[in-house]
């Protein structure tokens, strides 16, 4: 798919002045009245007739106008446009479009035709999951995602799109560069949700070759996890969430002890030091840039078998109030089990114990990251450091964005 993606070019240009950028368009001098409107503003326009591939007449909020432009727009189409410009002529750039008009949902195709998109599959993946987030859709987000999501495509060719368009959405989404580098981890800390199980039994197969010490304490988890196995015991016991408490396997394994064995425990064991660097660094940066929301891995038993899934779990106050919303990745392959997840992690997080254990965690990331410029420097508790790229916020959002209607 990267192969066939070209970008700008597929971009028609709206209008034919070689001054202007290609998707400007540009108001003859003459018109019935002042322009009131300032330049940065959004302005809402509806296109009233199309008079020729260069021309037509649009509804603005000062009144209708016949305007040079060029594109793929119809008889009645509304959108967003950012002023450009208002003397000597009234310049407008394309911004946004909303996801419905008169109640009903615009098509993927249609949003792609006003927005002036190329005609790609990438872009229509990239405007369907943008539908499903937000009711106003913003022309420069969508190219910016298209972007950085065609650059992996074509250094991760193997990867599955909507896997790398997840990865690109939570990087912007916390204002750090989509890169590469910072893909292969993101991608690492996912995976070991798959790998966990073989892992934990490899443990428990070669527990003879770790050094009295250790073996005692996996020992001593394993009969606990056989006692108890409600989540947040199993969380307490086997998730890196809870990586500072003695009894933690994560931190057991991570000993000085248990790095002087050799052979196919050692290869498991750099694995997971490896696996914690990454999901280290993804929570940090989380936490830097949105102050309240952590992934959790949560361990649990199917079958008598022990699995992981990842959540994300955020705690929002609004005054007195507060919020708590925690969303499984894959919350459709635990069902049924989902519910009760659910319920379990919400209760204990609920109770003052448990929000003690999430701020402390939150003051924990939060003390292994510091900024310097544009740069975000995350450090784990191994001793691994990575550098990642922050990007600046966006300037305006659809809470935020001053609109003439």
């Amino acid at each position: 798919m990267a192969a066939e993606f070209k970008f700008p070019n597929e971009i028609d240009p709206l209008g034919s002045n070689m001054n202007r950028s290609p998707d400007f368009q540009k108001m003859p001098p003459a018109r019935p009245k002042q322009i009131s409107v300032h330049i940065g503003e959004i302005i809402r326009g509806k296109i009233i007739d199309v008079i020729s591939e260069q021309q037509a007449v649009i509804s603005l909020p000062d009144g209708t106008f016949s305007a040079e432009i060029s594109g793929r727009f119809k008889s009645g189409d509304e959108l967003f446009f950012r002023v450009q410009s208002v003397e000597p002529s009234l310049v407008l750039k394309i911004h946004s479009v909303f996801v419905a008009k008169d109640n009903k949902e615009l098509s993927i195709s249609e949003i792609m035709r006003i927005l002036d998109l190329p005609k790609s599959p990438l872009f229509e993946v990239i405007v369907e999951r943008a539908k499903e987030k937000a009711n106003i859709l913003f022309r420069e987000d969508l190219i910016l995602r298209a972007k950085y999501a065609n650059d992996l495509m074509e250094r991760n060719p193997k990867e599955e799109l909507n896997q790398l368009l997840h990865f690109v959405d939570f990087a912007l989404d916390n204002h750090i560069e989509p890169s590469n580098e910072f893909y292969q981890i993101f991608k690492k800390f996912h995976n070991f949700k798959v790998l966990f199980p073989g892992f934990l039994m490899a443990i428990y197969s070669n527990i003879e070759l770790f050094p009295p010490e250790i073996k005692n304490k996996i020992l001593a988890i394993r009969n606990n996890l056989q006692q108890n196995t409600t989540i947040i015991n199993l969380i307490r016991l086997l998730s890196p969430n809870f990586f500072f408490r003695e009894d933690n396997l994560f931190n057991i394994l991570v000993q000085p002890q248990s790095l002087q064995l050799s052979g196919e425990i050692k290869t498991i064991l750099d694995e997971i030091r490896n696996w914690f660097n990454s999901f280290w660094i993804v929570n940090a940066s989380t936490v830097f840039t949105t102050s309240n929301l952590i992934y959790f891995v949560l361990p649990y038993l199917w079958e008598n078998y022990p699995r992981s899934t990842l959540a994300r779990y955020q705690r929002k106050k609004f005054g007195n109030l507060e919020e708590k919303n925690i969303i499984f990745e894959d919350e459709e392959l635990i069902q049924p089990i989902a519910d009760s997840l659910k319920r379990e992690f919400n209760n204990y997080f609920s109770s003052n114990e448990g929000k003690n254990e999430f701020n402390n965690l939150l003051t924990l990331f939060k003390r292994y990251s510091r900024k310097e410029g544009n740069r975000l420097f995350v450090r784990t508790p191994l001793g691994f450091t990575q550098i990642l790229h922050l990007l600046s916020p966006p300037t305006e959002n659809t809470s935020r964005v001053s609109i003439v209607i």
